[in-house]
């Protein structure tokens, strides 16, 4: 039963009146009768004493403190759950938990009405000056809003609905935002000439209210929530329900409870447990899939299957390299097969392998494709591969498959999209976990994985211990290890992301370890240790995911790499096993503890399918296409072979310093050595529909004749070394240049220079906007420290000091909440972005002291990698540790001038000085495309002209600008729409 009370509170507020409602479901209550409380007492014995009872306030304040949590639990569980509208209900009609995140949304997301709602639940405008000073504040942003949205109508309907009942206390304040309606641009507002876009605006505004909203009275004890185990709610229920099982007359060993409406009560079986009972199955049945490397106890030899998206299988020897058996799929007996296999392969005839394994002997393998079939081959030795037999197991995908060898007797189990599952646990792909015995009595045990995440599950070869990996939808991946008896999570293991891009895959190794693929590597824990114990790289090129198999006795480790590739690694004890003398070649990885050195022994087996399936552990394609045909650099030396547009130019101009695409992608800016900068944007026009930039219609360059500047010219110096830079704010509304002299901030539009900044003691080589605050700005100096200032307010946040040579190259990153910064000393710095503390470093190039050669420095678009480029080097490193991914060194060619990401992150667009362009895989750094603009651009054009800089348009991945010592800028993309600058060549081709 349940009770309620009305709360008494002070009557200074009066708005944390409410009735509240307290009901504890995790216990047998009774309702109180007239002859007194003993029934109550005796089942609550952990919450009131018999003394609370005879005071009744003490009885009150106590359940209203467990009532309050009770709330709180049930705001975790609508979390975890993902009802994340009704957690917001609840939050306002409670009034116990104001979440800041999602108010912080919705202001951002300019959901004004929303805002106040929300609000409306916890405070009143009228209750303190705090809360007076919150509403307004968010009332007056959608005010300038509409004015600055030209929408005056709105803005006049806000100022005398919304902002009239603040004009009693400042009537001068309300004229003054009413004489704004006059104004054709806000920004002519004295106060307001610093107003930048809407993003902006509303994120300052953020900050505000935060700050007021924690200084409120009102929200103390409201604004953060209080630390709870995950999954609090659900552990309650269990021990609720463990201890109603244990109050069965008859409790049964494994009970079937499928309601919480009414108490749990055992009754006595009805049918005898069939056999199989205690058999120990070594892997579970799972929507996550590989192919898996054996010993095969056949020949001796070390052997992968291998499968496809196109339903190709193919078996390999793992030392040598040597594909011993390949073939397309194809069905053996299609008279065998059920009706509802041939509709389906009738309809759509593709067919992908998703999952290969070996039996235990290492005798057999199978193959679970996704429709309907299970194939079963045997292994002879050698390339003795034949056909054993062919299941139509499942209506739908066949998911995964396993062996189990109970009795001795051989078994094949499989799940499938059917949901027919003939397993100990089982998994879906909305994070429901279940237990079955072979039977047809239904699921044992039904629960949720951590997150709702889409899991895979996995005991230790002794099968004591059952661990799962998942990812949830919001990318927080969770891998832990279960209590099979209580259906309870018994460890979490930490270190894996918040927000991965894809599911994280793992494997376990000798009952004593765990590896899972994430963040480019492979993180390995200790078994009865929650943290990463080790990482292991495999020398770079893993995807951010990459999937992980580990062979039976734990000496080889197969691993999904980029370029579908695959990377084996084998321990001291694997390379015995292959015949490999040695410990290791090149660049080993080392586990410590009892997990023996793994080295990268085998990158090159060939597959001949189409692309490989991610899901089956599939290998590589390296150096060949799948046409057999190898890919070699595609050389252009015509015209015909590229389309390319010289920028028109009539003003005077030296060497193109820096360049780049506005974020709109139909503008392109240039900073020239003489301090002119130079503005293009395409029209909108018949030929030229998008107005995005493009090689085929010429821009107009932009010039401000009704202005007093028709050009942005920066300060010169006398200094010839002068550094130019120059940045874009995210918005292309402002643009922030130095030559050597002053920075100059420009408005884009009116080219009016809103800000001068003099340099204190060393002149800027290098600027960057924040790309939250377009007010906060990093400048690098000559003197190797860089400068952060807020132009807004024209002064210094801080100064960072750690380079030893000028800095050369500063970028932030949103997502990372970080800046990396390079100099002409080779060295790599990384600070937090918001109090611009120091967090790693690396040195990239050993330079000999007094020569300086800048390294500049761009964050990959997923913002996980970070290309640097030296003239004697060209990188793409990780984001977060800052090792190498790939490289290119130049040798004795010609120095790297410099070099960019395209905007799919695909490829990297380099610029040398001997006057070509090299186009480049970003994940290998392979070239494999070169153009020779002397060959491209008009006769009048100079041998000695060569790329000083580089840019690469922000929506199209084939098209870049290069900006030339001789003035001009070239924008450049492949001859026809929808063709690639990848180019598949034979032995014969030009």
């Amino acid at each position: 039963k349940c009770w309620s009370e009305k709360v008494k509170t002070k009557e200074a507020e009066p708005r944390e009146q409410h009735n509240t409602v307290f009901a504890l479901p995790f216990f047998c209550f009774q309702s109180r009768n007239r002859n007194g409380n003993r029934r109550v007492l005796q089942f609550l014995p952990h919450f009131i004493s018999a003394e609370s009872v005879n005071n009744r306030g003490l009885r009150l304040g106590r359940m209203t403190t467990l009532g309050k949590e009770l709330v709180f639990l049930i705001l975790q569980f609508l979390e975890e759950e993902g009802f994340k509208e009704a957690a917001r209900v609840l939050e306002r009609s409670s009034g116990y938990f104001f979440n800041m995140e999602h108010f912080e949304e919705l202001v951002l997301k300019g959901d004004w009405v929303g805002a106040e709602k929300y609000l409306s639940g916890f405070t009143k405008f009228e209750d303190n000056k705090y809360s007076t000073k919150i509403y307004f504040e968010m009332r007056k942003q959608n005010f300038l809003e509409s004015l600055d949205n030209n929408d005056r109508a709105k803005a006049l309907d806000i100022l005398f609905n919304d902002l009239k009942v603040f004009s009693s206390d400042n009537k001068e304040l309300y004229n003054e935002m009413t004489q704004l309606l006059t104004l054709n641009n806000i920004r002519e507002h004295g106060s307001l000439s610093m107003y930048g876009d809407t993003e902006t605006a509303r994120t300052i505004v953020v900050q505000e209210l935060k700050k007021i909203i924690r200084a409120n009275p009102i929200f103390h004890g409201k604004v953060d929530f209080p630390s709870i185990r995950t999954q609090r709610l659900r552990r309650l229920i269990n021990q609720s329900l463990n201890w109603q099982h244990l109050q069965c007359k008859d409790p049964q060993p494994n009970p079937d409870i499928r309601t919480l409406f009414v108490d749990h009560v055992c009754t006595p079986p009805h049918e005898h447990i069939p056999f199989l009972l205690n058999a120990v199955i070594p892997k579970c049945a799972s929507a996550s899939v590989t192919s898996t490397v054996t010993n095969s106890g056949i020949s001796g030899a070390t052997l992968c299957p291998v499968g496809t998206s196109t339903g190709d299988i193919s078996l390999w020897e793992v030392a040598s390299g040597q594909k011993l058996f390949g073939g397309n799929f194809k069905v053996w007996d299609i008279s065998a097969c059920t009706m509802a296999f041939k509709t389906a392969l009738l309809k759509d005839p593709r067919m992908s392998v998703n999952r290969a394994a070996w039996s235990p002997d290492g005798s057999t393998f199978g193959v679970a494709y996704s429709k309907h079939i299970v194939q079963m081959y045997a292994y002879h030795g050698d390339n003795d591969v034949r056909q054993q037999l062919e299941i139509d197991a499942h209506v739908g995908g066949v998911n995964d498959l396993a062996f189990a060898a109970p009795h001795k007797q051989l078994l094949v189990i499989t799940c499938g999209d059917d949901g027919a599952i003939q397993f100990f646990f089982s998994t879906s792909v909305d994070g429901n976990i279940k237990a079955w015995l072979y039977d047809d009595l239904g699921p044992r045990v039904d629960y949720d994985a951590p997150g709702r995440a889409r899991t895979s599950m996995a005991y230790t070869s002794d099968g004591q211990r059952l661990l799962s990996c998942g990812t949830s939808s919001s990318g927080e991946s969770f891998l832990v290890e279960w209590d099979e008896s209580e259906g309870a999570i018994k460890r979490s293991y930490r270190g894996l992301q918040k927000s991965s891009a894809g599911a994280v895959k793992f494997d376990i190794l000798k009952n004593q370890f765990v590896a899972a693929g994430e963040e480019n590597v492979i993180k390995v824990w200790n078994l009865d240790n929650d943290d990463v114990l080790t990482t292991i790289d495999a020398e770079g090129g893993l995807p951010e995911n990459p999937q992980i198999r580990f062979n039976k006795d734990g000496t080889l480790l197969a691993v999904y790499a980029k370029e579908n590739k695959i990377k084996v690694l084998a321990s001291d004890s694997g390379l015995q096993l292959l015949g490999i003398c040695g410990s290791g070649s090149q660049g080993s990885s080392r586990v410590v503890g009892e997990v023996s050195t793994f080295f990268l022994i085998f990158v090159k087996l060939n597959t001949e399918g189409d692309t490989v399936n991610r899901e089956a552990l599939n290998l590589n394609l390296t150096e060949e296409d799948n046409t057999g045909k190898s890919r070699k650099p595609f050389e252009s030396y015509r015209r015909s072979q590229c389309q390319c547009l010289l920028l028109p130019s009539h003003v005077n101009v030296e060497k193109i310093s820096r360049l780049i695409y506005g974020s709109a992608g139909n503008a392109v800016l240039a900073l020239a050595s003489n301090g002119i900068n130079l503005l293009w944007k395409w029209p909108v026009n018949v030929l030229n529909l998008t107005g995005q930039a493009t090689a085929k219609v010429p821009p107009e360059l932009v010039k401000r004749r009704n202005s007093s500047t028709t050009l942005m010219k920066n300060e010169l110096t006398a200094n010839p070394e002068a550094i130019p830079c120059f940045a874009l704010s995210k918005n292309d509304c402002y643009l922030i240049s130095s030559s050597g002299g002053k920075i100059s901030l420009f408005n884009v539009l009116t080219f009016k220079t809103m800000v001068s900044i003099t340099p204190p003691s060393s002149a800027a080589t290098c600027l960057a906007f924040h790309p939250i605050d377009n007010n906060i700005v990093a400048i690098g100096r000559a003197d190797s420290t860089i400068l952060t200032y807020n132009v807004r307010l024209n002064k210094t946040v801080s100064v960072l000091s750690g380079h030893t040579g000028r800095i050369s190259g500063l970028a932030f990153s949103n997502t990372l909440n970080m800046l990396v910064s390079t100099g002409a000393d080779a060295q790599i710095l990384v600070w937090d972005a918001e109090n611009f503390a120091r967090q790693g470093s690396r040195r990239l190039l050993e330079i000999p002291d007094g020569v300086e050669s800048d390294t500049c420095v761009q964050f990959h678009p997923d913002q996980t990698q970070l290309l640097v480029v030296h003239k004697s080097y060209m990188g793409v490193l990780s984001a977060h540790n800052l090792e190498c991914d790939a490289k290119w060194i130049p040798g004795d060619s010609t120095p790297i001038s410099g070099a960019t990401f395209s905007c799919d992150g695909h490829k990297v667009y380099a610029g040398f000085m001997d006057g070509t362009v090299g186009i480049f895989a970003s994940s290998s750094l392979q070239l494999f495309c070169q153009i020779a603009l002397h060959t491209i651009l008009p006769s009048s054009s100079s041998l000695d002209v060569y790329p000083a800089s580089i840019a690469a348009h922000p929506q199209k991945p084939n098209q870049f600008a290069v900006g030339l010592t001789s003035g001009e800028v070239v924008v450049i993309e492949p001859p026809g729409p929808g063709t690639e600058w990848w180019v598949d060549c034979s032995d014969d081709a030009v």
